[in-house]
Formats: C-alpha cells, sequence, structure tokens
C-alpha cells in the first residue's frame, strides 16, 4: 500500500490502483498492507442514528481479507455485515454491529436519516449528492460486474438480514443419500444428479417466504 497526497487530502490505496488517480499526487511512503490492519476510521454517514446505536465511529476499523484484490477501485472495500451473506459472515467472525437498513418492501428504515423511506432501487443518487455536498466524494464511475437477479421477473435483487428456521443437513445428508440410491430414477442421470446436490447443499432452510408456495 502507499501512502499518496492529493492536494488537501491524504489517500492510502494499493500500489497497483495509483492509475485511478486523477490529477497531480505526491506517494509520501509505502507500507504492507498488513500495516493497516485494526486501523479506526471515520465512516461517510456515521452521522445517522441508526449508525450511532451501532457504536458510530468506533465500529470501523480495517481488517484483512482474501476477498479483496487490486484489480478494481483502492484495494480497500467497505463491507456491510446486513446487507450480503460474505459481508455477514466476515462481520460475525470478528464480531462487528450488524445494521439490517430495509424493509421487506425494499425500503430505508427509520434511522436512516433522509433516507428513510426512500426505496433502494432509488437511493443511488441520493447517497451520491450527500456525499457531494460532504466533500467526500471523490469519483462516480460505472462498471461490469456480476449481480443477482430475479430469474422470474427480471428484478435486480438485494440482500436483507432476517431470521430463518434451518434443518441441519449434516446429520441428514447421508441418509437421504441412501435413501436416494433405492428410488429408480428416470432418466437414470437423474440420481447422480441429486447426490451431488444432497452432498453441496447447506443447511435446509423451511421458513421460506415464496407466495407460490412450496411443499416439503
Amino acid at each position: 500500500y502507499v501512502k499518496v497526497r492529493q492536494a488537501d487530502h491524504t489517500l492510502y490505496l494499493s500500489k497497483g490502483t495509483l492509475h485511478n488517480l486523477e490529477g497531480d499526487y505526491e506517494v509520501l511512503e509505502e507500507l504492507p498492507g498488513a500495516a493497516l490492519e485494526g486501523w479506526t476510521y471515520d465512516g461517510p454517514f456515521d452521522e445517522l442514528e441508526a449508525q450511532q446505536a451501532a457504536g458510530g465511529p468506533a465500529a470501523h476499523r480495517v481488517i484483512l481479507w482474501d476477498e479483496v484484490g487490486e484489480a478494481e477501485g483502492t484495494g480497500i472495500v467497505h463491507i456491510a455485515p446486513g446487507c450480503g451473506a460474505e459481508d455477514f459472515q466476515l462481520g460475525q467472525e470478528y464480531d462487528l454491529p450488524t445494521l439490517a437498513p430495509l424493509s421487506e418492501e425494499g425500503y430505508f428504515l427509520e434511522g436512516f436519516g433522509s433516507l428513510t423511506g426512500a426505496q433502494v432501487s432509488e437511493s443511488a443518487e441520493q447517497i451520491f449528492e450527500s456525499l457531494r455536498e460532504k466533500g467526500i466524494m471523490y469519483k462516480v464511475e460505472d462498471y461490469t460486474h456480476r449481480y443477482p437477479v430475479c430469474w422470474r421477473c427480471s428484478t435486480e435483487l438485494v440482500f436483507r438480514l432476517v431470521d430463518e428456521w434451518f434443518i441441519s443437513m449434516d446429520e441428514l445428508r447421508y441418509r437421504m443419500m441412501e435413501v436416494t440410491k433405492l428410488i429408480r430414477w428416470i432418466p437414470s442421470f437423474g440420481l447422480e444428479r441429486e447426490l451431488d446436490w444432497l452432498r453441496n447443499m447447506h443447511d435446509w432452510m423451511i421458513s421460506k417466504k415464496r407466495y407460490w408456495g412450496l411443499a416439503l
């Protein structure tokens, strides 16, 4: 990583992403990424009631994560444990605060300032404008990446943290596989496909809220 001065700002970013900077800059120092571990920092929305309740600025600290690379951005990402599966798992590992900002209909809940009541799919520009007003917006850039979309209605999906009920499959998968082998499969390749699914399936969620129904 490098410590960079640009105008009146001091920036930290991976050495391989210096090309993302616009204009003149001066490299002040080089340091290994591990040196940043444990650093705390101020977040862009620490004034929000929900963030204050979650610990305010004290909730933000740098941790090391193999999933982050240098191909995009600065090599540093901000995670949201209440808004993504990988983020949630990392948050559990490091005991990070978990904010779940959205209602079932995808609207921001109370405690999120001017975003409260806003539809998540229409909130991006409002967030950008808030960052501009605070003087902490560096650059907005579009880039192509994978994103989950409902295969039924082609609507972009968002992650929400909710409570659900699961059956632990570690105790059942091999018993189910033995029963599966007793079934006559037509066509025959269905057997191996089913066994592969049972080998790799996660714990079985039984509290799915699907309006089209699910028979067990």
